[in-house]
């Protein structure tokens, strides 16, 4: 039986396993989760590492591989990631190798620039500085593309595999597609711009940047200038061309009609311009003749000086009241040339006016409205005299500050408005009751523009007159 056992079996019989069953027997229930690891552990698993690591990783080594890894590895570049490996590219040594690389990152580089956005369009001068270094070190060793054009030995490649052809049109595309985003156009141009400057980019990208803005000027409305002010006195002031069409855009505005309110949103533009540091007034045309002065202008002076003598004599007095102030007058102010001949024209309008509402009393007009106007007048002439622009002669000023017994001054019109004056026409007495009502206005009206044009002796009496 021992010797049975000791002997081989013959074949057909079944081979005994209890010598084997220890071995590899299936793990019991005992056995568990924890004691798994533990022993993956000590066989030395490697550790998991992130898609940084690897890029890394690769990106270090990348000189030690094979062909196909390598190229594995730059089509996997990104913007932060072609220093580095434009970097180990230029360390390889074997000039095929070397050659197919190159070749590769500006294909690469080509598909990141036909699609670059907005906000990465200022990594491109140094995406673009990368392509030349590296295209100036392979035509050392005569295999490389020029970054201006293809070379002899790359003349194979597809026009869509070129870094810089492939920007220039990203470039225009973005500017085609945000030509009603000045703040688009803004980051186009100071791209376009940069670039040119560095010779990277051909003229045209420049050209087709400002061909658009340009374009925008034309088409945007005044409220669009008004939300864009930063935006558009930038470009204005980098640009000759857009300040040229800015200045233009204004002028088209400033001889047309203003409706009621207009006026005021246009001043107030163009002085946001001029303190963002948008010479506008003294503009980038030349000065012309202004017929009514007899004197050379920028042309932008003199369409506003046109706009304002238009409203002062053509528009009643209710517009004028309520268009001739705050903005408005300071624009008027902030050139001599707007300030002095605004002067006479004002100054025309509110002495005229003056003897217009006089007719209204001898015709016996409704008392009521003869008070509207008077309070109308005294609020543009208050308005324009306290920023210096009414200059009246010494004897029509007399004239019109004279004491209520004065036919034709401002006391002897306030008074036949005036209940129980020795002013007041017959016609008006049966509408005192009514006349109560803004007397009181009326009279500190008179005060105001006393001490608005008179000296403090005819603002005295103006305030006895109220008393």
């Amino acid at each position: 039986q021992q010797a049975g056992a000791n002997s081989p079996k013959k074949c057909g019989e079944p081979r005994s396993c209890s010598s084997t069953a220890s071995t590899f027997a299936p793990p019991t229930a005992s056995s568990s989760g924890s004691e798994f690891r533990a022993r993956r552990r000590a066989r030395g698993s490697p550790p998991r590492t992130s898609g940084g690591a690897i890029a890394e990783r690769d990106a270090t080594h990348v000189a030690h591989r094979p062909a196909h890894e390598m190229r594995l590895v730059v089509d996997r570049m990104g913007f932060e990631d072609a220093p580095r490996l434009a970097q180990q590219v230029l360390q390889v040594t074997d000039p095929i190798v070397g050659d197919q690389l190159r070749r590769i990152f500006r294909m690469r580089m080509a598909e990141l620039l036909s699609k670059i956005g907005i906000r990465q369009l200022w990594l491109t001068t140094g995406a673009l500085l990368l392509v030349r270094r590296m295209d100036s070190v392979a035509m050392l060793g005569h295999s490389a593309l020029s970054v201006t054009g293809p070379s002899a030995v790359g003349t194979h490649l597809a026009q869509g595999h070129c870094p810089v052809r492939a920007l220039e049109e990203r470039i225009g595309c973005l500017a085609f597609k945000g030509v009603h985003d000045i703040r688009v156009l803004g980051a186009c141009y100071t791209t376009a711009h940069d670039l040119l400057a560095r010779g990277l980019v051909k003229p045209k990208v420049y050209e087709a940047v400002v061909s658009c803005m340009l374009r925008w000027v034309e088409s945007e409305p005044l409220l669009g200038f008004q939300r864009r002010a930063e935006e558009l006195a930038e470009l204005g002031l980098r640009e000759p061309l857009m300040l040229r069409a800015i200045e233009q855009r204004f002028l088209q505005r400033a001889r047309r009609p203003f409706a009621a309110g207009q006026l005021a949103g246009f001043a107030r533009l163009i002085l946001d311009l001029q303190s963002r540091g948008l010479e506008l007034l003294d503009g980038p045309s030349e000065a012309i003749l202004d017929p009514p002065s007899v004197e050379r202008y920028p042309p932008l002076q003199i369409a506003i000086l046109n706009a304002a003598r238009h409203a002062v004599r053509e528009l009643p007095m209710s517009r004028l009241a309520g268009d001739f102030r705050g903005p408005v007058l300071e624009l008027l102010n902030a050139r001599p040339g707007l300030k002095l001949n605004f002067q006479i024209v004002a100054s025309e309008r509110v002495v005229s006016e003056v003897g217009v509402i006089e007719k209204k009393v001898f015709k016996r007009d409704e008392p009521t409205r003869v008070q509207e106007e008077l309070l109308l007048w005294g609020q543009f002439t208050q308005a324009v005299a306290s920023e210096g622009l009414v200059d009246i002669s010494e004897p029509l000023c007399h004239q019109l500050l004279g004491p209520p017994k004065q036919v034709g001054s401002l006391a002897f019109l306030a008074s036949c408005c005036t209940p129980g004056s020795r002013e007041i026409p017959p016609e008006y007495l049966g509408r005192q009751e009514a006349l109560h009502v803004h007397v009181r206005d009326v009279w500190e009206m008179v005060v105001r523009i006393f001490m608005a044009l008179g000296n403090a002796e005819e603002a005295s009496k103006a305030e006895g007159l109220l008393r």
